[in-house]
């Protein structure tokens, strides 16, 4: 009887890029001032971001597609820019 390995599936190290999956209108916030709002939705089958934008349609979808496509380049790239991965300064002594 031939021998069978069984192995694991394993996470890839490149997450799944986010797709921009919907775009709603949505109500005005309190501070809208009379502007049109949609919300939106971003997915990678992981998480998804939820936000809310202002503008007509095509510009509320061109905003969250651009969103996703500089999410997507921060991952590829290994970092964020809101985290930044050097070290911190040592804390000055005091004598």
């Amino acid at each position: 009887m031939p021998e069978t390995q069984t192995s694991t599936p394993r996470r890839s190290l490149v997450p799944s890029p986010f797709k921009l999956v919907s775009v709603e209108k949505t109500e005005m916030p309190q501070d809208g001032a009379g502007q049109t709002w949609y919300s939106y939705v971003l997915d990678n089958g992981r998480s998804q971001i939820r936000g809310k934008h202002c503008g007509s349609l095509k510009a509320v979808t061109a905003y969250a597609t651009q969103y996703a496509t500089e999410l997507n380049a921060r991952a590829v790239n290994g970092h964020s820019t809101w985290s930044p991965r050097g070290r911190k300064p040592a804390a000055a002594k005091t004598a």
